[in-house]
């Protein structure tokens, strides 16, 4: 519990260090002089906006709803690509990391527990993502 509160304690100081000083250009957030992975964001709010779409929500600027969900969307994609840079901080920092066999063997458990390869690949198209969106994910 100690481990666990000092972990939250240590990504709370994280994320409030995020702003403060200057950003790389082309960087959407920065933990700890840390850029946030793009292709993270990216794949986190593609898919936030295929689900609100699925919905049937409109998620783009066309109308003032529609931006406001938007936005919100971004805002949590925002969060969850910087909980996951303090993260990975706070875990290189305690000397875990995650391997790419480790990603593998995790993937291959997804896979058979719904039904081999093609039955995840399907599940990955009805929601919008391919095979690499979700290696990023489960990293």
């Amino acid at each position: 519990v100690m481990m666990i509160r000092n972990a939250t304690l240590g990504l709370l100081l994280l994320v409030t260090a995020v702003g403060c000083g200057v950003r790389p250009q082309n960087t959407i957030a920065t933990v700890r002089h840390v850029p946030v992975d793009p292709k993270l964001y990216q794949v986190l709010l593609s898919t936030a906006r295929h689900r609100a779409q699925e919905s049937g929500l409109a998620a783009d600027s066309r109308t003032a709803e529609g931006a406001r969900r938007l936005a919100r969307i971004e805002a949590a994609a925002l969060r969850t690509a910087i909980r996951d840079t303090a993260l990975d901080a706070v875990a290189a920092r305690a000397g875990v990391a995650i391997t790419r066999s480790e990603v593998d063997a995790t993937i291959t458990r997804v896979e058979d527990a719904i039904g081999g390869a093609a039955a995840l690949d399907g599940q990955l198209t009805a929601q919008g993502l391919t095979r690499n969106d979700f290696r990023t994910l489960t990293r």
